[in-house]
């Protein structure tokens, strides 16, 4: 494999033309590359033969957080409701209530 500009040909010299030219070109990623896998097909319907490049990559499942557990009995919902009216009169202008809200 070569490499260019951060980028790596994936042939592995095998002709890509029914005359024998290597005239198409696969690349990818150095990380890509090191999972990929580059073939031809030379059944052909032109000139050229089909290519194909296959990435392998693994399913994995991200563990998931547990959902936080609130106890909505013992929350301060009048502090609550004074900081939601606050944020909506900042909201509307805030030019007017930035001492509200500092």
């Amino acid at each position: 494999m070569y490499s260019w500009s951060h980028l790596v040909v994936l042939n592995i010299g095998e002709p890509t033309q029914i005359q024998g030219g290597r005239l198409d070109f696969t690349m990818a990623s150095p990380e890509l590359s090191n999972i990929a896998e580059w073939y031809v097909d030379t059944t052909s319907l032109t000139d050229h033969y089909r290519i194909y490049t296959c990435i392998s990559v693994r399913k994995t499942t991200c563990p998931r957080s547990a959902s936080p557990d609130w106890n909505y009995k013992k929350a301060n919902w009048p502090l609550f409701n004074e900081i939601l009216l606050l944020r909506k009169e900042c909201s509307t202008d805030i030019t007017q209530h930035v001492h509200v809200c500092t």
